[in-house]
């Protein structure tokens, strides 16, 4: 009776862990279970370019590396784009703007003739620079301009005609020459601008047109 009242006891004790034996057994397996678990390791993970450089990848990330660059400059290990772009285009230089062919010489010593027949009074010589469709100025007919061209060149005196700054500005056979025109007949001066257009006829440049420009 006492045997298996004691028996009884022990298992009692046993279920409750207060027998030196199981004390003894937790103890043992306590490093077993507090021994920490091994961790996963996340492998590293390739950043992926978006935009421009889609497709392209940087071998050099890793996940977490970016906490530990500068705010700044966080950003350069996620995403390594070659900065390097093509190479500029070799500029060009500008092509030289056209200048204008210059007039033919025959149309400056035409002008310089008609003043120099015109200052000696040589009447016959001074009208054959003019175009026989030669058209005046204002109302006066062509006859008419003959006439009172004839008039004056016939009166007494010296005159002296003068030609500055002559400008010609040549379109195939027509052209255009200004000029200052100084005019002196006894005390009398005058100065004006003035414009002939002339026209080339049988290879000979004719006066069409003549008027002053104020």
């Amino acid at each position: 009776m006492f045997l298996i009242v004691s028996a009884l006891f022990a298992i009692k004790l046993g279920l409750q862990g207060s027998l030196p034996f199981t004390t003894a057994s937790q103890a043992a397996s306590a490093p077993e279970q507090a021994a920490p678990r091994p961790t996963a390791v996340t492998p590293p993970v390739q950043a992926t370019v978006s935009g421009p450089g889609a497709g392209a990848t940087s071998s050099d990330f890793e996940s977490g590396s970016e906490g530990i660059l500068p705010p700044e400059a966080a950003h350069l290990a996620k995403v390594n784009i070659a900065t390097a772009g093509p190479a500029p285009a070799p500029a060009t230089a500008a092509a030289p703007a056209p200048t204008a062919p210059e007039a033919d010489p025959a149309i400056g010593k035409r002008v310089n003739d008609w003043a120099a027949a015109w200052q000696n009074k040589a009447i016959d010589d001074y009208l054959g620079h003019y175009a026989p469709d030669f058209k005046p100025a204002g109302k006066l007919t062509h006859g008419d301009w003959l006439a009172q061209r004839r008039q004056r060149l016939s009166r007494p005196g010296a005159i002296s005609v003068e030609i500055i700054d002559l400008q010609i500005e040549q379109s195939g056979d027509t052209a255009s020459a200004r000029f200052q025109q100084i005019y002196r007949a006894e005390a009398q001066t005058l100065t004006d601008k003035k414009t002939l257009e002339l026209v080339r006829r049988d290879g000979q440049w004719l006066i069409l047109r003549e008027y002053t420009n104020g």
